[in-house]
């Protein structure tokens, strides 16, 4: 049983390092499937042993917390790119001025109809 819990801890281990570098490199399908397979390992680990080693369980406590820190940077960027994507698609259509009192007023760029002369 003691075996089965140290494969168990191992595979954990590598998992949330391949979790690291697919959030590092941005491959987001690469995530799902190492978050899927960590929580049954987790799960087969609760099992197992409810006395692991605190050295080792606390190794893939920090593993794990420099993994959230990351998957939360990568969601801050995921939302801060739909908002600048959001941005330059609006761009195309309205044209935003100011006034001289600091007063904004939008333009809109549909609507309007280009006239041919022949």
């Amino acid at each position: 049983m003691a075996n089965d819990m140290w494969a168990v801890i191992a595979g954990i281990a590598d998992l949330l390092r391949k979790q690291r570098n697919a959030l590092r490199s941005g491959d987001f399908p690469a995530l799902g499937a190492a978050s899927a397979e960590i929580t049954a390992l987790l799960e087969r680990l609760e099992q197992i042993s409810r006395h692991g080693d605190e050295h080792e369980l606390a190794r893939l406590r920090n593993l794990a917390d420099a993994n959230r820190i990351l998957i939360v940077a990568a969601r801050q960027g995921v939302h801060a790119a739909r908002e600048r994507l959001g941005a330059i698609v609006a761009a195309g259509v309205q044209l935003k001025t100011y006034d001289s009192r600091g007063r904004s007023s939008s333009l809109s760029c549909f609507g309007g109809s280009i006239e041919r002369r022949t």
